[in-house]
């Protein structure tokens, strides 16, 4: 038996054979999604391509916020102030800037009465001075000196004059100033943290000296011995 086919069989093709090989393949990814779905750069490997607007602009806006806290944050931190010259300044609520000050002994230069003569005890915006300007009666002192924060004690500054020296013993600092002719002169730190000095004046023999033989700050208030200063936060420039 032949295989041929027969002459009066035929091989009809399916009805939509024609529909089904005309059929572009990007109809089946019409998504409507803003890409071009015939494009070679869809999906994660295209790479290269455009984000869609929507994506830019977020990324805009969370840039802007981001710039936003960084600033408010630096202002926040400069409200935050501190003084040069061992002494505390401070922010408070109400915006006024407040100042450390010692009455009784603090000022803002030397006072006229240190260059007389006698034993004077003041300080100013470039330390704590003890002085001796000689005269008849004049004795030679050592001030000893403490502070209330014993991690930070008062310390000697360097410029002494007139063969005046500073001695530490743990948390006391002692300045000597000599008996002589020439003035003489040492000054000291309180100590960065420390809110209450106490300076004690003894003369050679270590008997302390009566409040008629020294003059603290300027002169104006009688003298106590020991000299205990308490410091004091009041709005700067007054």
């Amino acid at each position: 038996m032949s295989d041929d086919p027969r002459s009066d069989e035929t091989t009809e093709a399916p009805a939509d054979a024609g529909a089904i090989g005309n059929v572009d393949d990007s109809d089946f990814w019409d998504d409507d999604d803003g890409w071009d779905d015939r494009s070679p750069r869809r999906g994660s490997g295209g790479g290269g391509g455009v984000p869609p607007a929507w994506i830019i602009g977020i990324v805009v806006v969370a840039l802007v916020v981001i710039a936003a806290l960084v600033v408010r944050g630096g202002k926040d931190d400069s409200n935050d102030t501190a003084s040069g010259d061992g002494g505390q300044t401070t922010q408070p609520a109400d915006g006024g800037e407040q100042c450390a000050t010692w009455p009784g002994i603090g000022g803002l230069g030397r006072p006229p009465i240190a260059d007389e003569p006698g034993i004077h005890v003041w300080s100013d915006l470039e330390g704590w001075h003890v002085n001796r300007v000689p005269g008849a009666g004049v004795p030679a002192v050592t001030a000893v000196i403490t502070n209330n924060d014993a991690d930070n004690p008062p310390k000697a500054k360097e410029g002494a004059t007139g063969g005046a020296t500073a001695a530490m013993d743990g948390a006391t600092l002692s300045l000597l100033i000599p008996d002589g002719t020439e003035p003489a002169e040492a000054s000291f730190e309180p100590g960065a943290y420390s809110t209450a000095v106490v300076i004690i004046l003894k003369d050679s023999g270590g008997t302390q000296l009566p409040v008629e033989a020294f003059t603290v700050g300027g002169g104006d208030s009688p003298s106590v011995n020991p000299i205990t200063a308490t410091q004091v936060m009041q709005p700067c420039g007054t």
